[in-house]
Order: C-alpha cells, then structure tokens, then sequence
C-alpha cells in the first residue's frame, strides 16, 4: 500500500499522545516491577493495552553499571515526562 506524502513521512502520534504513552507504560513496569515489551493500539483518542510480557532478552548481571544500563531507558523516559516542551 502506498501512503502520499506528506503523511508517509510525517509523525503518527502527537506529542501530548508520546507523553501519554510514555506515562501509560510506566505505570505498567512500575505494578510489575520490571522492564516490560508493550504491545499497544491507539484508536478514537484513547490508548489499548494488547499485550504486556516481560523482556525476557536482557540479562541481569550483578554490577551495578550493568543494572543502570538495563534500566537507563527507564530514567530517560522519566527525563523525558520531566522535562516537557522540546526546545526548537
């Protein structure tokens, strides 16, 4: 299926959408207690949880650097709710 421009290349979710979404799946690792894979659909202004499973790809090594680098990506989506706006 071809998709015109500039649709093709334009962004599918919003950025108020991306927040809510970000904070959605927090709230979801956070009741679990560990990273998860989210599957989800976005339809009539409201988000869909289809799937929720652990990731099971990451090992867990003792170090301490090694837990901040399976976790990172948690404290830059929290950076990133935190931090609002862009600046452009």
């Amino acid at each position: 299926m071809d998709i015109p421009e500039p649709k093709a290349s334009s962004q599918v979710l919003n950025e108020a959408q991306i927040f809510e979404l970000a904070e959605l799946i927090l709230r979801i690792e956070n009741h679990y207690g560990f990273p998860c894979d989210i599957e989800w659909a976005y339809e009539a202004e409201h988000f869909y949880i289809t799937q929720s499973r652990p990731i099971t790809t990451l090992t867990i090594k003792k170090s301490a650097k090694r837990k901040l680098e399976l976790y990172g990506y948690r404290d830059f989506t929290l950076a990133l709710l935190q931090m609002g706006r862009p600046l452009y």
